[in-house]
């Protein structure tokens, strides 16, 4: 999934020092995408009535939502006089956080919208064994899968059938054109939004799911279709539909939590979900929620998120829950594929096949056409890459289709080369390439098909046999057929990369997600990659695994843990890829775990396994909290006694610096480097009874002599075999250096930095909040300007009286006490507007200080330099009140405090502790006087 960031418009040259002289509209700016609403969380059994009614009593408060489950009591409220502190500091509240803005992540690689009538034999499900867990009859009957996304068109083909129980019979009921209900497919959920255009619109909640987007119901395919010629990962679960969107693409943390709550409370055994935001750290409120449910037993599948391209440390919100599992994306093995007709003639004996092949602009309509392959040599790769390549004997290839095979050259240079023989249409046989659309400027048709394909053809040909095609056969059906991929089964390169800020490891295990058909709407089909495609395809395997072993039901709340661990450790390795290449490459390197977790799934592991593991990775942390010694619980299900092997899988290092500056690299400038730990594993014979568990302790040594300014990031998996033939891993994930002391200074250089509307801050000392644009004054506000080169867990700014002194500052600070005034707020449009517009803004819109959970900035290219977060202070405080004119003062004690006004401006450090103030990245906040408004 993506998310939006203004990032298209460039800085001027130079240092972020001087980025005050750029003009507001040249800033690449990332919104902080919160409002004044809060989630507040209490213990559960506590007095909610009474909560609400002390929040109510004061500051300016609406209640709009309450939580009352087990897995989270609390309310939702909005409010202008509260933030997180003052929030916190109530003894009924064990935690709030604000409420955050969730994007729908827009699709990746759209295909065109088509209509299917018939068979075909398309299939991704041989990499993942699920094809063998459906020849096994496991299909998750029995299972309720919850799906909180765009709704689900649930009068579509894909999902208009459902297998019921009467009298101890499975029957499956056809409803023509579908339904929602108990008898049907999509047998439950609710629209938690409507189906206008919210938020920006009303909300409009509704007891029918149906989906306007499109999004839910390829989702919905995926998890669980099923058709004469399509069928999901679990066909026989039965689906609900959570609708979190409306017909606009944004939603807030607080809706998807009320979603995931009413799906645990339907009864729900998976819910899984594939949107997100940025994010990073476990303790968020959709993140905690999701990990709540989990605990109760319910398998929860996010999405890892399609931010790749950002590099490492940009996990999603609500997958780096501690118990949910968050989904990175592979490549699918198998491509989908238009179908025509071959005839391969010989000896008086015609052999028809349905074939599949991918043109460049237009299907093919050629019917009776022959082939002519150009060379008789399948061997010879690059045929036709030169005008020498083409045989002398080549005749005029006007009224045929010329078959050739794909050349390490490209598409062009064989198309053009072969002009001067009047070439109209080429059939490119595939070499070991991903199977793309042959597309070239040149104007020729022109199709590729598989290998085994064009290989038949010239050897058809060549023993004096004659090919011809039919493509008019099924024009009209356009069903689908599979085409191999060979460089399927690879890292997805928009998977967000992890792992956390607290170095927890994220993603967990990786499932297809490049380039999968599935249902959308209008009762059509769609092509499409992402996250959001390879999060449901997981949740159907657990569901697959739930219909044969049973849920929280029949094994209580551990069933999600056990699956969890299952699905991690069954995980296959996946070769280093960070690029979307069309040929495969061997580098050597297996793709790091903080981009593809313990790698691509397997169900049948799953599901026909008798060893278990009781760890599913281990956490290495930094060099200053580096935790050595790890251990596994080894459990031998077998009716006979395994003897198990241990191996070290390194996977690619990755230097997670930029080539020059501080911050975290972008994909595109991350190479793979050896980066091996020492580890010390079991020695001698390690032998399990039958029935048995066993411990096995291993000990970690980080890599050494690296150079740790390029903040190393090392991974891997330890493989353990048994003597019965199963190999399964437990991954880990470290950092060679210190992530305090790479981060002593979070505020990226030049940053943070402040200036009214008219003036730099180094030139004008004092505000009189003037927020006017009359012609006869000029605006006269602070604008605060910071970038993070790491996660941001707090970021506070606040406002003291003058001759305070940073020696007493305490945390939280207390309005009232050792003077403290009050934190500071900021327009919510900060992020999105240059200037504030009385004409069409609301002075009371603002976010209140301090803000958690800030997610780092990325680098700006080409330009060297940063995005920033932009804070306008019209002059009000989090309590609700308005700074007075004065002097203000938060300065550190290197300055003589002398009457002049300042503020204190402070980030967090990494892994710091909130109440040490050297744990904290101070700005040296210039002074200024707040002055009367005048007439």
């Amino acid at each position: 999934m993506r998310f939006n960031r203004l990032l298209a418009l460039p800085l001027v040259a130079g240092s972020f020092a001087n980025s005050f002289h750029v003009r507001d509209e040249e800033i690449p700016v990332q919104d902080i995408n919160i409002n004044k609403q809060f989630i507040i969380q209490v213990e559960p059994g506590t007095d909610l009535e009474g909560l609400k009614k002390e929040l109510s009593s004061k500051n300016q408060v609406k209640i709009l939502k309450t939580f009352d489950s087990d897995v989270f009591a609390g309310v939702t409220i909005e409010s202008d006089g509260y933030n997180v502190d003052t929030l916190n500091s109530i003894d009924a509240v064990k935690q709030s956080w604000p409420v955050s803005k969730v994007e729908l992540p827009p699709l990746e690689d759209l295909a065109e919208l088509v209509q299917v009538n018939e068979a075909s034999n398309y299939s991704i499900h041989s990499w993942t064994g699920v094809d063998k867990a459906h020849e096994a009859g496991i299909l998750g009957k029995g299972v309720k899968v919850a799906i909180v996304d765009t709704g689900i068109e649930y009068s579509h083909d894909a999902v208009s059938s459902r297998e019921i129980r009467i009298c101890n019979h499975w029957l499956t009921y056809y409803q023509l054109g579908g339904g929602f209900g108990a008898s049907y497919k999509v047998s439950g959920g609710y629209d938690l939004v409507g189906d206008g255009n919210w938020p920006i619109g009303a909300l409009a909640p509704d007891d029918d799911p149906m989906d306007k987007r499109g999004h839910g119901t390829h989702v919905a395919g995926i998890v669980g279709g099923k058709t004469d010629w399509f069928t999901g990962v679990a066909p026989e679960a039965e689906l609900l539909a959570y609708k979190v969107f409306s017909t606009d693409s944004n939603t807030y943390d607080n809706i998807l939590i009320e979603a995931f709550i009413m799906a645990y409370e339907a009864g729900a055994d998976i819910i899984t979900c594939s949107v997100g935001a940025a994010g990073g750290w476990s303790n968020g409120p959709w993140a905690t929620v999701a990990s709540n449910i989990a605990e109760k037993g319910v398998i929860v599948t996010i999405a890892a998120s399609n931010s790749g391209s950002y590099g490492p440390f940009y996990a999603n919100s609500g997958s780096s829950g501690k118990d949910v599992l968050a989904i990175a994306s592979a490549k699918a093995g198998t491509l989908a594929a238009s179908p025509f007709e071959l005839n391969l003639a010989l000896d008086g004996k015609t052999t028809t096949s349905q074939v599949g092949y991918r043109y460049n602009y237009n299907p093919w309509t050629f019917k009776g056409m022959k082939i002519y392959p150009l060379y008789n040599d399948t061997t010879r790769d690059n045929q036709a890459c030169t005008a020498n390549d083409i045989p002398e004997s080549t005749p005029d290839l006007s009224n045929v289709i010329v078959l050739i095979k794909r050349g390490k050259c490209d598409y062009l240079e064989q198309e053009f080369n072969l002009i001067s023989h009047n070439v109209t249409q080429i059939m490119f046989y595939n070499n070991e390439s991903s199977p793309d659309d042959p597309i070239s400027w040149l104007s020729r048709s022109k199709a590729l098909v598989e290998k085994e394909v064009g290989e038949a053809i010239v050897e058809t040909v060549k023993a004096g046999g004659e090919a011809t095609v039919d493509f008019q056969k099924y024009a009209d059906a356009k069903w689908y057929m599979g085409l191999y991929n060979g460089v399927g089964n690879r890292p997805s390169y928009f998977t967000s990369w992890g792992g956390l800020f607290d170095m927890d490891l994220k993603p967990d295990v990786a499932a297809p997600g490049g380039e999968i058909l599935s249902s959308w709407l209008g009762n059509t089909w769609r092509i499409a990659s992402g996250t959001s495609m390879a999060t449901p395809y997981a949740a159907g395997v657990a569901a697959l695994y739930l219909s044969k072993f049973g849920g929280r039901a029949t094994h209580g709340a551990g069933v999600s843990k056990t699956f969890n661990n299952k699905v991690i450790t069954g995980g296959s390795s996946m070769p280093w890829s960070i690029v979307d290449k069309t040929y495969p490459d061997d580098t050597g390197f297996w793709a790091p775990t903080i981009q593809a977790g313990s790698g691509l799934l397997n169900a049948w592991k799953l599901l026909t396994y008798t060893t278990t593991l009781g760890s599913s990775k281990w956490l290495l942390n930094d060099t200053e909290h580096f935790t050595e010694t790890h251990s596994v619980e080894i459990t031998n299900n077998a009716d006979t006694e395994a003897e198990y092997e241990f191996n070290l899988q390194p996977a690619a290092g990755v230097q997670a610096a930029p080539s020059s500056g501080v911050g975290v690299a972008l994909l595109n400038q991350i190479k793979p480097v050896e980066m091996v730990p020492s580890v010390s594993m079991p020695s001698g014979t390690f032998k399990v009874g039958a029935g048995e568990t066993k411990t096995a302790e291993f000990i970690f040594d980080y890599p050494r002599g690296l150079d740790e300014s390029k903040q190393p990031l090392y991974s891997g998996k330890v493989l353990i075999s048994s003597s019965l033939g199963e190999q399964l891993s437990v991954p880990y994930f470290g950092a060679a250096y210190s992530l305090r002391e790479a981060y002593k200074d979070i505020f990226i250089e030049g940053t943070p930095y402040m200036r009214s509307p008219t003036y730099d801050i180094t030139q004008k000392s004092n505000f009189t909040f003037d927020v006017r644009m009359d012609g006869s004054t000029k605006q006269d506000y602070p604008k605060a300007y910071a970038s993070f080169a790491f996660g941001c867990d707090e970021l506070r700014w606040d406002i003291y009286e003058s001759g305070w002194k940073e020696s007493s500052w305490t945390y939280p600070p207390v309005v009232g006490e050792g003077g403290y005034l009050g934190a500071a707020t900021s327009f919510r449009d900060s992020g999105i507007k240059t200037y504030f517009d009385p004409t069409k803004d609301d002075k009371e819109n603002t976010v209140p200080f301090p803000i958690r959970a800030t997610p780092r900035n990325i680098i700006s290219v080409p330009v060297a330099g940063y995005d920033q977060y932009r804070f306008f202070w019209l002059g009000k405080l989090a309590n609700g009140s308005y700074i007075n004119p004065g002097k203000y003062t938060s300065d550190q004690e290197k300055r003589l405090i002398s009457g002049f006004s300042s503020m204190r401006f402070a980030a967090l450090r990494p892994l710091g502790d909130r109440t040490v103030s050297t744990d904290w990245d101070i700005w040296d906040t210039p002074e200024i006087t707040v002055l009367p408004l005048s007439d």
